[in-house]
């Protein structure tokens, strides 16, 4: 009598314990898997993709506002926006370098520019602005320290197959 006085507060310890240490070690396998699951399904946002989008929407809007058509300019400045709220968004780090940071620091003030030049239809100091713009870009490239990297006013269209104006 005695012996299951002592005995079934030990046996109901322990199994508590046991349960207690299987809790946790479920909590920990399933932390893992949903750190795991989410790095699976967040895609890897590759710098390159963002800076093609960047430099063809901006060509297509150089063509578009050189053209002096207002509409296709906004719709293409639209988009450059677009691409570059996504990289800031990313917080994008390349080669230790904050990219995120650089492009809040050299291209955003420039778009913030050309947005109210094209909002006010002011597409004779279009180019004066588009230039400020791929300054920043190029000032940015610099900053990241890829300044082999430069863009300047495109020379030739290379879009035959829309029209622009």
């Amino acid at each position: 009598m005695n012996f299951s006085r002592h005995f079934v507060p030990l046996i109901a310890t322990v199994a508590l314990l046991l349960a207690l240490w299987a809790a946790i070690q479920l909590w920990q396998l399933r932390h893992h898997l949903d750190q795991q699951t989410e790095a699976l399904l967040e895609p890897e946002v590759e710098l390159a993709v963002y800076m093609q989008q960047l430099h063809h929407y901006a060509q297509k809007l150089h063509w578009s506002g050189t053209a002096g058509n207002q509409q296709l300019a906004s719709f293409y400045l639209h988009e450059l926006e677009e691409t570059e709220e996504k990289v800031l968004e990313a917080e994008l780090m390349e080669d230790g370098q904050n990219i995120s940071q650089l492009m809040r620091q050299h291209l955003s003030p420039t778009l913030k520019q050309m947005r109210l030049v094209v909002a006010q239809k002011d597409l004779p100091d279009f180019a004066r602005h588009y230039q400020a713009l791929l300054t920043g870009c190029n000032s940015c490239h610099r900053a990241a320290k890829h300044d082999f990297i430069q863009v300047q006013v495109p020379t030739r269209e290379a879009f035959s197959g829309q029209v622009f104006e």
